[in-house]
This record gives C-alpha cells, sequence and structure tokens, in this order.
C-alpha cells in the first residue's frame, strides 16, 4: 500500500478546476446581493408562529 501511496506524489492536478470561472462570478455575485444582511432567526421565528397559529 505504500508504494500505492508513493505513487500518488507524481498526480498532475492542474488541469482540473475546482472553481470555474462561472462558479466565482456566480459567489461573488452572491457575496454583493446582501444576503449576509437577511435575519434568518426572526424570518424562522416569524414562520413557526405563524405555522402554530394555522395548526391551533
Amino acid at each position: 500500500m505504500q508504494g500505492q501511496m508513493d505513487d500518488m506524489k507524481n498526480i498532475d492536478l492542474s488541469q482540473f478546476a475546482i472553481l470555474t470561472p462561472e462558479m466565482k462570478t456566480a459567489l461573488t455575485d452572491l457575496q454583493k446581493s446582501g444576503v449576509n444582511d437577511i435575519d434568518f432567526a426572526a424570518i424562522n421565528a416569524s414562520v413557526v408562529i405563524h405555522l402554530g397559529l394555522i395548526h391551533s
């Protein structure tokens, strides 16, 4: 097994793109969208309250 692990040291991964330009653009757009400013806890609390009223 050690020999197989040693062989893996010579693998060239430079041709693989982890993050394509399109993916980078999409992530940048998401970052600029203001999603960080959304108060998800407040939304969740509101939904729970309203669902509680519906099922009461």
